[in-house]
This record gives C-alpha cells, sequence and structure tokens, in this order.
C-alpha cells in the first residue's frame, strides 16, 4: 500500500480495494488522523494537478521590462489573444507563462508550441489533432495542441511560420471556439486562450502575402513588445547571478562572477538576448571552473568558440600622420577589450610591446589631437592601415639656398599666384 496525505499536518493511508492494473480506476479507502473516509484516487490526482502553477522568477529592475510586465498583468485576466513581439532570445515564453499564471486559468494546463520546428504537412495535426487513418501512418487518434490545453492557455510561439492554410482554420477556432480533428468530420468544443509571439515583422508579412490580415488583427488585439536585452542594462547583474545559481547545481559545486565579467556584460550588446547571456555564464563557468570572469564570458577574437557579431567587429579612427593613426587604433582596441593584457591578446602580440608602442605613440597622439572614432564613423580598416607606409609627420627643412629662393620669388609674385621656383 502507498502513502499519501489530503492534509499537509496528518498523514494518510491509501488501501486499494483491488489489485493489479485495475488500481486506479477502482476505489481508494484513504485513512486519515481524523477518521476513515471513502473517496477515489482520480479525486486525490485532481486536487494536485490543478494546483496553480506558481508565477515564473522573472527578473525586472530595467523601467522597460517593468513596463511590459504591467501591462501583462493587466491583460492577464482577459480571454482574448495577446500577440508578443520581440527578438529571440529575449523572454517571449516566459512572458506568457506569466500571464497564464496571473490568470483565471492558472490551475488549467499551460501548452507551448514551437511553430517553427512543426514541418508544414504536420502543421495542422499537431494544432488539432488527428483520427487514426487520417492519412499515412496515423496508426492511432492523437489528441492535439487545443485539446490538451483545454481550459487553460496555448502558447504559439513563431506564428509567423504557420502556413496560409492552418492559419485560416487557426482563425476559425478564434473566433469560433470550435474545430475538427484531421480525418474527423465531428466538431469539438474548446475553451483556451491563445497567446502568439513571433520575432518577425508580421506587417510586412501581410503586405507581402504570408500572413493573413484577418488573423493578424485576430491576434493583435492586445499587442506587446517584449524589450530586447540591451535595453535591459540593470537586469544583466541580477540575471548573471540567477544564471550562476542554475550552473552551480548543474556543475555541483559554488559559482562566482566577477566585477570584470558583469562590467563587461553591460557593455555587450547581446545580440542573442537573455539566451545568449544564459549558455555565456554556464559557458565561462564550466571553462572557468567555477570562476565567471570576463576572458571566459567573451573568448578572444581568434577563438572558434566566438560569437559571430564580435569576431567581425571593426574599430575606426581618423585620417591623419601615421603615426597618431596607429596610436588612436591601439588605444581603442585598448577601451573595447577594457585591458592592455587583453587587447594584447586580440592582437596577438606580448603584453609589453603593445605597452611599449603605447608609450611611444602618446606623444604624437596628444600633439594632433586624435581621438578614435565611434563604429560606423568615417574611418578606415585597421587591415588598410597596417598596409600603409609610414609618412613623415613635418616635411624635411629646405636647403638655405633654396630658403633664399623662395624668398625672393614670394616678393616678386603678385597676391594669390603660386609660387615658382
Amino acid at each position: 500500500p502507498g502513502r499519501a496525505s489530503t492534509n499537509p499536518n496528518e498523514s494518510a493511508h491509501i488501501a486499494p480495494s483491488t489489485s493489479g492494473s485495475n488500481f486506479f480506476s477502482r476505489e481508494c479507502r484513504i485513512e486519515g488522523n481524523s477518521g476513515g473516509q471513502w473517496t477515489s484516487l482520480k479525486s486525490v490526482m485532481a486536487k494536485i494537478v490543478s494546483r496553480p502553477r506558481p508565477a515564473p522568477v522573472v527578473v525586472r529592475r530595467a523601467p522597460a521590462i517593468v513596463r511590459t510586465y504591467e501591462a501583462l498583468e493587466r491583460i492577464a485576466p482577459l480571454a482574448a489573444p495577446l500577440l508578443l513581439l520581440g527578438e529571440t532570445g529575449s523572454g517571449k515564453e516566459l512572458a506568457a507563462a506569466h500571464a497564464h499564471a496571473c490568470s483565471p486559468r492558472a490551475r488549467a494546463p499551460f501548452v507551448a508550441i514551437n511553430c517553427a520546428a512543426i514541418p508544414g504537412q504536420l502543421a495542422e495535426s499537431e494544432l488539432f489533432g488527428h483520427v487514426r487513418g487520417a492519412f499515412t501512418g496515423a496508426t492511432r487518434t492523437r489528441a492535439g495542441a487545443f485539446s490538451r490545453a483545454d481550459g487553460g492557455t496555448l502558447f504559439l510561439d513563431e506564428i509567423g511560420e504557420l502556413p496560409l492554410a492552418v492559419q485560416a482554420k487557426l482563425l476559425r477556432v478564434l473566433d469560433s471556439q470550435r474545430f475538427s480533428s484531421v480525418g474527423s468530420e465531428v466538431e469539438v468544443e474548446t475553451d483556451v486562450r491563445v497567446i502568439a509571439a513571433t520575432c518577425r515583422d508580421l506587417a510586412r508579412m501581410v503586405a507581402e502575402g504570408r500572413f493573413r490580415e484577418d488573423l493578424y488583427h485576430r491576434l493583435g488585439v492586445f499587442p506587446l513588445r517584449v524589450p530586447p536585452l540591451r535595453e535591459r542594462v540593470e537586469d544583466i547583474g541580477p540575471l548573471m547571478e540567477v544564471f550562476a545559481q542554475q550552473a552551480a547545481r548543474d556543475l555541483g559545486h559554488p559559482v562566482h562572477v566577477s566585477a570584470c565579467a558583469r562590467a563587461a556584460a553591460r557593455r555587450y550588446p547581446w545580440p542573442g538576448n537573455v539566451r545568449e547571456l544564459r549558455n555565456a555564464v554556464l559557458r565561462a563557468a564550466t571553462l572557468g571552473g567555477g570562476r565567471v570572469d570576463a576572458r571566459a564570458l567573451f573568448p578572444p577574437a581568434n577563438d572558434p568558440t566566438t560569437p559571430p557579431s564580435r569576431a567581425q567587429e571593426r574599430v575606426s579612427v581618423r585620417i591623419g600622420d601615421y603615426t597618431s593613426m596607429r596610436h588612436a587604433l591601439l588605444r581603442a582596441v585598448v577601451e573595447r577589450e577594457g585591458s592592455i593584457r587583453r587587447a594584447a591578446r586580440v592582437l596577438a602580440v606580448p603584453r609589453s610591446t603593445l605597452s611599449t608602442w603605447l608609450r611611444a605613440g602618446a606623444d604624437a597622439a596628444a600633439t594632433t589631437g586624435l581621438q578614435a572614432s565611434p563604429a560606423g564613423g568615417r574611418g578606415i580598416d585597421p587591415l588598410d592601415l597596417a598596409a600603409t607606409a609610414p609618412s613623415p609627420a613635418t616635411p624635411p627643412p629646405l636647403h638655405p639656398t633654396a630658403q633664399a629662393l623662395r624668398s625672393a620669388a614670394a616678393d616678386r609674385a603678385a597676391p594669390g599666384e603660386p609660387l615658382e621656383l
């Protein structure tokens, strides 16, 4: 016999009235400390399953994400569709789960479907199910996502990837709350709140004929933008601590995030958003033996694991004499990497050599006042700069005879005329 409890303050004994495969279909007697009572195991399991899911923990200190979740909590009690817009990895599924947890449907299922991962010919079956024999390979009846999410929330990620034919059927389900499985002529009712998400420009897809306009307006009752991580700089440090705790559980030892790693992470644009940050912390914690520093968080540019966006970055300097441009370029690399040691690693030179170059060029840079210009400004490629031969900063002095000839020519020349020697 198993043990169960209907009261957290007491234990209970489940005594099955039968054995074997019929155990879960028969009546069970639950004997508690307060007296015996008869009930079914199905009702006990129903109470356990129907407990509402706790709202997921979301780091939200930045004003942009605070405004998003405040709007999300106001919309959550409604049954109308919700459309989440945002870049990949920005946390759209987490926002959908939060909306479900804050809604009256919190006790019902939350079903998430990635439309981009479903082959086009199977999308209808995945959403609405199919009966046995509906198509080749359908050896049994299968419930679709709408059936599994009945009474709860269905999250359709990457909604823009759905085929047009399936979009038409989805529109009808949203309007009538009825659908039929593939191969069946029987319509069934459903009570599902749909939350859709996409990283694409649906308005442009509508103009190009790749997304139904009527479905776009039906889903867009409450469009809500989830901000990217570069607009949530205040959240990067706390998120790194959360991911460090997760990495510590996976690795089985403590994980520490250094201050330089947090500072470097705040400067990085994170094109992959929260997902990229989580992966970077896990990688750094694993390779660094539990210490997450800037070097492990961002591999050197010549490392094969370097993200493409970092490997393709460029530094530009204003055009001037060779010595000052070379010094400005080196200073820009040092400022970008945060230290001479990391800059020397990126440039593939010894640290002492780079320090000597910087000291030698400091006076020339101070004289001309050249500074590194932002990327995208008028500048030259570092490779072109390296191939450029040095030119003297000032012309060599003239011979005394040449100076006398130039002075005589200047006396004879009319104003504005070029000097001829």
